[in-house]
């Protein structure tokens, strides 16, 4: 995202043989509406631009639960440390100064690629593990309402056995014939 088309022309050409997808917005306005649609796996942020800066890019973008993990990596001519520390203070993942060294851009932009890899798998491997233990409740629920079910019809039976063991075990003598089968 930059306002200067030769900016985004030449951060392309730098990344072009790191075979990126690469799309430009030339506004702040533009860039917020293609990342909604688009969800890139990183942005590159210039600061200075008209309308609507990179900072408050930064801060949208960082504020919004469907754009937040994306990382931001501010690229500006501004160098001085407190335009470094705003940019951390409204969610940037990382600040690089014009004029870029193409090198440093690349590994910059590799790191920040990895971490979002990285994340995108942990955020993955969390749903999974969230419907395992869905899954294991549901699972819990159906033993739990067996289980019950099995006691309550062992119970009966054991009930009629109990009854005559405790008339046999108080020397109840007189028992009828069926109750001695029975027993």
């Amino acid at each position: 995202v930059d306002d200067e088309v030769r900016n985004i022309t030449l951060l392309k050409a730098m990344l072009m043989s790191a075979e990126h997808h690469l799309v430009g917005a030339l506004s702040g306005e533009e860039a917020l509406l293609a990342i909604i649609e688009k969800a890139p796996d990183l942005i590159l942020l210039d600061v200075m631009m008209p309308g609507i800066d990179g900072f408050e890019v930064c801060r949208r973008l960082k504020a919004d639960q469907r754009t937040r993990m994306i990382p931001i990596l501010m690229v500006t001519a501004l160098n001085c440390k407190k335009h470094r520390i705003k940019a951390m203070e409204v969610g940037a993942d990382d600040f690089i100064s014009k004029p870029i060294d193409r090198i440093e851009l690349q590994l910059r932009v590799r790191s920040l690629l990895r971490i979002k890899a990285y994340q995108d798998q942990l955020r993955e491997r969390n749903h999974e593990i969230i419907q395992k233990n869905q899954k294991l409740e549901e699972l819990e629920k159906i033993k739990e309402g067996l289980t019950y079910m099995v006691i309550h019809d062992m119970r009966n039976p054991l009930n009629g056995l109990s009854g005559y063991l405790e008339l046999l075990l108080f020397g109840e003598k007189d028992l009828t014939a069926d109750q001695n089968r029975l027993v």
